[in-house]
């Protein structure tokens, strides 16, 4: 082997060493000193082998930091939806009868929503016309049909209440003369149905 081979077999040898065995997940080098780790390492000395995050800890992109990010824990009223990985931080959601508040889900509330409301998606919003909820259901519910019912409505509805219909019944009595004559008599009823 010439010498101009042997120092190129040589310099590449070395070269293969530092970035195997010095530097493993190492990104930039400046000569044969990693600056900069991969995502998913962090590089403890400016000058050094880059070390992959302990398993409660993260480094999302390339670094030079001497340390990972501490992974969030999903616990109490959160559960976790997905886990923390070397590369990417855990992703929590809320309990069942939960909601999370914000995009992170920092915190979490009631998924029941105040009267006049229903949970969309992860927020609150306003009862449709034609429907109400008194806070006590999960959901919107239509108003009753008052003419459905041989009605009409005595009180309209809102988003917190359902209209009020009275409904008109035909009672049948015997008129007192003639003896065999029958009457219809048209009384008014208060029916909340």
């Amino acid at each position: 082997m010439d010498p101009v081979t042997s120092i190129l077999l040589s310099g590449l040898l070395q070269i293969l060493y530092i970035q195997t065995v010095l530097c493993d997940g190492c990104l930039k080098f400046a000569g044969s000193c990693c600056i900069q780790c991969n995502a998913g390492y962090f590089l403890p000395k400016k000058c050094g082998p880059c070390i992959p995050c302990p398993s409660k800890g993260y480094n999302e992109r390339p670094t030079d930091r001497p340390y990972c990010d501490h992974c969030r824990r999903c616990e109490g009223i959160f559960l976790y939806k997905e886990r923390c990985t070397s590369t990417s931080n855990a992703v929590c959601t809320c309990i069942p009868g939960k909601v999370c508040v914000d995009e992170k889900c920092t915190q979490c509330k009631s998924d029941r929503c105040q009267a006049g409301q229903q949970l969309q998606g992860q927020k609150c919003v306003d009862c449709p016309v034609g429907t109400f909820n008194t806070g006590a259901e999960h959901r919107c519910i239509p108003w009753k049909n008052c003419t459905a019912h041989g009605g009409v409505v005595i009180a309209n509805g809102n988003r917190t209440s359902d209209v009020v219909c009275k409904e008109y019944l035909i009672k049948v009595t015997q008129s007192p003369s003639p003896p065999s004559a029958v009457s219809a008599v048209t009384t008014k009823t208060d029916r909340n149905n």
